[in-house]
């Protein structure tokens, strides 16, 4: 691709723009299900190199960025991972609604682009600059936000973000402003979606950038080592949610919050509401969800420990409200075929299966004829108990697959039923398996 023919508002394109379309290109030859949809900016944001080697992948709406946006997450529910690159000030400001409820709330998986991000494009006037898309994108519950510090780390985090299943908001400034754009990754470098990068080590303050950024916070550090401080970069916008989960000594805190407040604190203020009615009535049953994650660590440091937490609320709200007839228990289940493994392999379905000495994945109906045991008068002197329904898997130590003399009650395709029913409500593409198309 020539960027002599790619000059556009009065300054050739180039550097992480001209990368930009040429990994458009590279993730569209890796998945033939990626589309990209345009609405009449494919020679500024060099989408225009994926309509020229994809152009039956390639479709322009036309200057329609809000209807672009709902098209883009009717063809996520068809099972195609539609990139829609915007500039910036279309795709977190006109089509705000679009994103937050077609794409964010549904939990499509569309990767929305916002181009020309922040004060990086003078010659399209102030309608064209964006300051707030950050503070606004990471507001939405389930988007990811990936904002790439230079043209190598852009190649890179574009393919993970492909391979996320969910909706993503990749952000990124012109890069040909004031000279090309610094590269800040060093050599060897891999981009981890969900992971800061430490780019430079110190010990007397910490600087954190995201995008183009980063290269600021090196040169101030470069300042500052000069008046005898010693600071530390941090590349931070790497991400939101794992795919793989960090070590623990590199966890998050604002995840292992984000977790605890999913899985913990939103049980105890559950619990909360629901004793103030029982204590009324003068008697009640509280069934909490714990995980077999409460006792082994098989998981994150944080979920582990957010479900060990909700089997010791369990215990102590047992022994103080017991005096208000209010029994307190909660269920431990195994990993359960429930659409929130949907994008689960047949391979690895098969692995949990060997796992289990029951010999099936855990449905959802596993758990019924227990959570209708504590619910019922057949449990009134059961209290503070942790349920363990796991299908025997904790007690496989050695985690090793298990053969069998006989048939399980259930059958693999049995297991399914229920999942391809539940994913067929949602609308979520899926195959016969009940796995997810993509």
């Amino acid at each position: 691709m020539s960027t002599a023919n790619l000059a556009m508002y009065g300054v050739a394109q180039g550097n992480i723009r001209q990368l930009f379309g040429e990994a458009l290109v590279a993730v569209g030859q890796a998945n033939p299900n990626v589309l990209v949809l345009d609405c009449q900016t494919a020679m500024p944001t060099a989408a225009v190199s994926f309509a020229r080697a994809f152009p039956e992948r390639f479709i322009d709406l036309g200057i329609a960025e809000q209807n672009a946006v709902s098209f883009a997450a009717g063809l996520a529910r068809m099972g195609f991972v539609p990139i829609v690159p915007l500039f910036a000030c279309f795709s977190a400001r006109r089509a705000l609604d679009q994103v937050t409820i077609q794409v964010a709330y549904a939990d499509m998986n569309v990767k929305v682009c916002g181009l020309y991000a922040g004060l990086t494009s003078p010659n399209t006037g102030a309608t064209h600059q964006m300051i707030s898309d950050l503070a606004v994108m990471r507001s939405i519950p389930n988007l990811t936000v990936v904002e790439p510090a230079d043209a190598l780390e852009m190649q890179q985090a574009l393919a993970a973000v492909v391979a996320h299943r969910g909706p993503v908001y990749f952000r990124m400034v012109r890069g040909d402003i004031g000279g090309p754009c610094p590269r800040v990754s060093p050599d060897g470098y891999t981009f981890r979606l969900g992971k800061a990068a430490l780019l430079r080590e110190g010990r007397d303050v910490t600087l954190i950038g995201s995008g183009l950024m980063v290269s600021r916070c090196l040169q101030a550090a470069e300042i500052l080592a000069n008046e005898g401080i010693a600071a530390a970069v941090n590349n931070a916008w790497a991400g939101g949610r794992y795919v793989t989960p960090p070590p623990a000594e590199e966890f998050p805190l604002e995840e292992w919050d984000f977790i605890m407040n999913l899985a913990l604190r939103a049980i105890f203020v559950s619990c909360k509401a629901e004793a103030r009615a029982m204590r009324q009535r003068g008697r009640g049953k509280i069934v909490n969800m714990a995980s077999m994650s409460a006792s082994i660590a098989n998981a994150a440091v944080a979920y582990c420990s957010a479900k060990a937490g909700v089997v010791m609320l369990t215990k102590r709200l047992a022994a103080e409200w017991g005096k208000y007839n209010i029994n307190v228990n909660c269920i431990s289940p195994s990993y359960t075929l429930s659409p929130a493994r949907r994008t689960d392999s047949e391979e690895n379905r098969e692995l949990i299966r060997s796992l289990h000495p029951m010999g099936w994945h855990e449905r959802p109906e596993d758990l019924c004829g227990t959570l209708v045991y504590l619910a019922s008068d057949a449990s009134n002197y059961v209290t503070g108990r942790d349920i363990v329904v796991d299908g025997g898997h904790t007690l496989n130590v050695w985690l090793r697959p298990l053969t069998r003399e006989t048939p399980p009650l259930v059958s693999p395709e049995n297991e399914v039923r229920s999942l391809v029913h539940d994913l067929g409500i949602l609308g979520i593409p899926h195959d016969d398996r009940g796995v997810t198309l993509e």
